[in-house]
């Protein structure tokens, strides 16, 4: 092997190991934002639980007075 193809193969184990590094990252920023949405979504279902039960709460205590 000459000095340039060394020269070329050692730019790209670097670009490779740069190129997995990157993948990694975006994979657990991904996972991160999934999780996120995840608890965004149990949220607004807890929300919307919450919402009803304290209208029905809200329209009971019209009625009774």
């Amino acid at each position: 092997m000459n000095i340039f193809e060394s020269f070329i193969n050692g730019k790209y184990r670097r670009h490779n190991q740069n190129q997995r590094e990157h993948d990694k990252y975006i994979l657990s920023i991904e996972k991160q934002l999934s999780e996120f949405d995840e608890a965004g979504s149990r949220f607004e279902e807890w929300i919307d639980v919450f919402a009803a039960e304290t209208e029905a709460k809200l329209k009971k205590n019209e009625h009774s007075h």
